[in-house]
């Protein structure tokens, strides 16, 4: 998570956990005010008109605490800081305030705040004048909705007590939060980086498995990756590299040589896994001893494959130098390395060299390597071996499609990438599928195609937050800003792609 100070600790309130949108967990606030009252779950529940069972999920599972209303009434009866509710603090006993404020003369809500369908009908027009889109059916669009539901929202204030919705629509159109009944003082307008890198995922645990079945536990663990079965189980294989380096203090001989060649694997999977979750400083650690161990036992295809994996983690900062000299370095170790591997380090060593030809030679040498990857991928299909690479004709074409864009050709990227897609749709490999949308996106916009673009950043987003994949997420945010910049950018798709960015 990030080490930035919550707003909420530096203004001397309890240290509750981050919940939505960069404020504190609602539920633990509602409990410990509560229980400052010296209240039960059942004497609150009898001032609400609710069950006392009702109350601890609403403190423990958040139960309807989405409800502005409900919210509001809580803030009344426990005294909380309507901030810490994610409530306005500075109008709540002003009447009229927005009109002395400069703001459209809103009819008056029985809250005390501007009418919300008002609001929001005012806002969304402001926007049409912009871009013809922003129609109640764009508006629909952007919340993922229809236009018979945006229309009963405007007119009619329907789903607007939902503090989730509020805050959609003030990202979305541009409203100051306190219109809508909500904190302005600490609210955030745009997304950031962080927000996406540094998600917490929980770890997933499967059984303990003995020190003797290592080798059998690790296909377990590359296949949950490739099929995004397994979400971020870094914790669980950190703990087998721990029990795995305990064992070998004792092993001698063949085992033990054994057991160094699969703690290397252990140490590409955890690398592989802290890269994919953008904890770069991790995916080193681990990418580092994977090199070091693989150079002592001079093993061809470990160091083929450690200097590959560790040339990923350099390849996604855009570090392109620090990603050649490891492909450079794996190369002629490759040579002597089953096929699906020697394919592979020559497939991302074109990629990544087609990414720094600045000279026509050097372009040649990037079309060149890619071309002796496909001689090799077309001579498969392959087995798995313990290398767990996935080396096919359909993913070297999604490959040499990332190098064409690099080369300016974004043409022939499509090409690549059509060629792709069947077998991919059918191959199971989410992570993958999501991989290829994205570069989808990039292709349109190197075409100037902005809403197909936006249509493949949508459709892989999709994807990447179901398989809690960091580093895909920040990729599509990256497509984001550059959509928010173009002739597209106040579009209602485009504003859809951000919400949803936002709530990851």
């Amino acid at each position: 998570m990030s080490s930035i100070i919550p707003w909420w600790i530096e203004e001397a309130y309890a240290s509750f956990a981050v919940s939505e949108e960069g404020y504190p967990d609602i539920g633990q606030v509602c409990r410990l005010y509560r229980e400052l009252k010296e209240l039960k779950p059942i004497n609150l529940a009898h001032k609400l008109g609710m069950t006392d069972v009702a109350v601890r999920g609403m403190e423990s599972k958040r139960t309807g605490l989405d409800s502005i209303a409900l919210r509001r009434r809580l803030a009344s009866l426990l005294a909380i800081p309507p901030a810490l509710m994610g409530l306005d603090a500075l109008h709540s006993d002003v009447s009229g305030w927005w009109l002395k404020e400069g703001f459209p003369p809103f009819i008056a809500g029985p809250d005390g705040y501007p009418n919300p369908g008002q609001v929001v009908k005012y806002y969304r027009e402001q926007k049409k004048q912009q871009n013809s889109s922003w129609t109640q059916a764009g508006l629909g669009i952007a919340l993922n909705i229809s236009d018979v539901a945006v229309r009963c929202m405007e007119n009619s204030n329907e789903s607007l007590d939902s503090i989730s919705r509020r805050r959609a629509l003030v990202f979305i159109l541009g409203i100051s939060p306190a219109l809508l009944g909500l904190d302005s003082q600490h609210y955030a307008p745009e997304i950031k980086i962080d927000q996406l890198t540094q998600k917490s995922v929980t770890s997933w645990y499967p059984q303990k498995v003995s020190i003797s079945r290592f080798s059998e536990s690790l296909p377990f663990y590359w296949n949950g990756y490739y099929t995004s079965e397994l979400l971020n189980p870094l914790r669980e294989i950190t703990d087998l590299l721990r029990d795995l380096s305990a064992a070998l203090l004792e092993a001698r001989g063949v085992q033990r040589k054994q057991g160094l060649e699969l703690l290397v694997r252990y140490y590409q999977l955890a690398s592989t896994i802290a890269r994919d979750q953008c904890n770069y400083q991790a995916a080193f650690f681990y990418a580092n001893r994977a090199v070091k161990l693989s150079r002592c036992l001079e093993h061809n295809e470990l160091l083929a494959s450690s200097f590959l994996r560790r040339s990923f983690i350099s390849f996604e900062q855009n570090n392109f130098e620090a990603a050649l000299i490891d492909l450079n370095a794996a190369c002629p170790y490759a040579r002597f390395t089953r096929s699906p591997l020697k394919g592979l380090v020559f497939q991302v060593a074109g990629h990544v060299q087609a990414h720094r030809s600045l000279s026509g030679s050097e372009q040649k040498q990037a079309l060149s390597l890619l071309d002796a990857a496909a001689c090799l991928a077309y001579a498969g299909p392959y087995e798995d071996d313990e290398n767990f690479v996935k080396f096919s004709s359909e993913w070297h074409h999604v490959e040499r499609a990332e190098a064409y864009l690099a080369l300016r050709k974004p043409d022939d990227a499509l090409h690549e990438l059509d060629t792709a897609s069947d077998a991919l749709l059918h191959g199971g490999q989410a992570r993958r599928l999501a991989h290829l949308n994205i570069y989808r996106a990039k292709t349109h916009m190197h075409k100037n195609e902005l809403a197909d673009a936006t249509a493949y950043a949508l459709t892989a987003l999709s994807v990447s937050k179901a398989i809690q994949s960091n580093i895909k997420v920040s990729l599509i945010f990256g497509l984001y800003q550059q959509l928010r910049c173009s002739t597209f950018g106040h579009s209602p798709d485009v504003a859809r792609l951000g919400l949803l960015l936002r709530l990851y």
